[in-house]
């Protein structure tokens, strides 16, 4: 009997297939307000009311919605259905199952979320908050992240301004990582170190965008390269990483993973990333161990050595 998993992920991959998304060529611009320290979205969080939110259930995916945003549900629901399939046929599961809040920022603060509104959360133990809409703030909070800079997203939006919907697909890419990390502590591959378990996530995110049929993950790469500005190359070790870091630490790390898990994926062929992670855990012991990684792939152990300190700095 095949076992079933649940998985929870986000629209940004559905745009990044279509190649809506570019960070180049766009003026910066100053963030107007200052944001407190956040902490990595990395904590589960109790399930939001949904007495008052509108469900929308389909094969593989449940959703619940504020009254006013089917538009926002049922556009992320398509994309999210269309995902899941290449998912069950990749990881050869009965069914990949997932449920997510799409929320405004009143019914937000109503279940007493302490991360802004704008960053996707993990809710429970199977499922992902998400923002319904931008407004000023999203936008003042990651434009500030970015370095004063949005993503240009193709097309017209018709209930925002063009800022408003950038943060939300910069938004979705971060829940697409909360979803992905999600499937490794399902799948078993989080491995021995907390960086393993990172590196696992965005091979595992960058699967979902090559399965779902995109050969293009620099849509997604032009995005992480806004991140490593917050700190100089080997200024961190990778004994860092952990859920606890702050959330531009956790957004750095973020973006040397994928970039890290590219440099994988060149050698294991670009959709074969996970069964060849799969199969090293089986040989030694269920574990996948960080120092086999690296001895196993040149490449990937020449990444981190040239990004990465070798020892904890602080």
């Amino acid at each position: 009997m095949q076992r079933r998993t649940r998985l929870f992920l986000s629209v940004f991959a559905a745009a990044a297939l279509a190649g809506t998304l570019d960070t180049t060529g766009l003026p910066a611009q100053t963030a107007t307000s200052e944001q407190a320290p956040i902490k990595a979205p990395t904590r589960l969080h109790s399930e939001p009311q949904t007495y008052l939110l509108l469900p929308m259930a389909n094969q593989r995916t449940r959703f619940f919605y504020v009254p006013g945003w089917l538009d926002r549900a049922a556009n992320l629901q398509a994309r999210f259905e269309l995902i899941a399939r290449g998912l069950e046929r990749w990881m050869d599961q009965e069914a990949v199952e997932y449920v997510v809040y799409v929320l405004d920022r009143d019914e937000w603060g109503k279940a007493g979320y302490t991360v802004p509104y704008g960053v996707p959360i993990r809710v429970g133990q199977r499922g992902v908050a998400a923002p319904a809409g931008g407004d000023a703030e999203t936008v003042a909070l990651w434009r500030d992240l970015l370095g004063g800079r949005l993503p240009q997203v193709a097309g017209t939006p018709i209930r925002s301004s063009p800022d408003e919907l950038a943060s939300i697909v910069v938004s979705d890419q971060m829940a697409q990582v909360l979803a992905a990390e999600a499937l490794v502590d399902a799948t078993g591959l989080a491995g021995d170190k907390h960086w393993v378990r990172g590196l696992s996530t965005h091979v595992a995110s960058l699967s979902v965008v090559l399965r779902a049929g995109s050969d293009r993950p620099s849509d997604v790469s032009s995005l992480y390269q806004s991140f490593l500005r917050f700190r100089q190359p080997k200024t961190m070790s990778l004994d860092q990483y952990d859920p606890d870091v702050d959330f531009k630490d956790w957004l750095y790390f973020q973006a040397h993973f994928h970039f890290a898990a590219l440099t994988l994926l060149d050698k294991t062929g670009k959709k074969d990333g996970l069964q060849k992670l799969e199969k090293l855990r089986k040989k030694n012991g269920g574990v996948l161990r960080g120092d086999v990684l690296r001895r196993k792939f040149e490449g990937l152990d020449n990444y981190l050595r040239e990004n990465f300190s070798a020892v904890r700095l602080r």
